[in-house]
């Protein structure tokens, strides 16, 4: 999906941002040869990178071309391996909410440090929790507008591995085995 979407809205010479680099594994099969990227993350495990929240970027105003934005977003997140890495616990009790709080924050201060014209690139999935649906994907396009964003395009991805059914007794929804990349462009 990423090397789709890379592509299509990733000029030669753009200065990229994956503000959640993790291990680095979108960028695999991206070819970033033809642009310069930049990533970071909060762990600042895997690969010598810039160890940062995207919550508060060490980027200056204005310098960046597309923004690369994936944080954790299952939600009571406390054995996931994110878990640790952004404070989560079942204490904290993160719930939906305090995940799009999350997503909010980071995609303010990523509009920060886009150029006029810049691209934020969002992963999100939608999640049910207590039988209630939460439709992120939406719900993050209506806090992109209010931040001044166009949504330009969006990217579906559907999981291709198993997905683990044991663990529900009976089935009362559609099973979210996909997700979405969210392309926006700051005016």
């Amino acid at each position: 999906m990423i090397a789709a979407a890379a592509s299509l809205y990733i000029a030669d010479g753009a200065v990229v941002a994956d503000v959640t680099w993790g291990k680095g594994l979108f960028w695999r099969k991206a070819g970033p040869g033809r642009f310069r990227l930049a990533g970071s993350d909060i762990s600042g495990h895997g690969l010598p990178r810039l160890r940062a929240d995207f919550r508060q970027l060490p980027y200056a105003d204005g310098s960046v071309d597309v923004v690369v934005l994936d944080p954790p977003y299952l939600t009571y997140g406390g054995s996931h391996e994110s878990a640790a890495r952004y404070g989560l616990s079942h204490t904290r009790n993160m719930n939906h909410d305090g995940i799009m709080a999350m997503y909010r924050d980071g995609m303010t201060e990523s509009r920060r440090v886009l150029r006029r014209g810049g691209q934020l690139w969002v992963k999100c999935k939608d999640q049910v929790g207590n039988h209630v649906q939460y439709w992120s994907h939406i719900e993050l396009h209506a806090t992109a507008a209010a931040l001044g964003f166009s949504a330009k395009d969006l990217f579906v991805l559907v999981a291709s591995g198993p997905v683990d059914y044991d663990r529900w007794p009976s089935q009362h929804h559609a099973r979210k085995t996909h997700s979405f990349l969210w392309i926006f462009t700051r005016p």
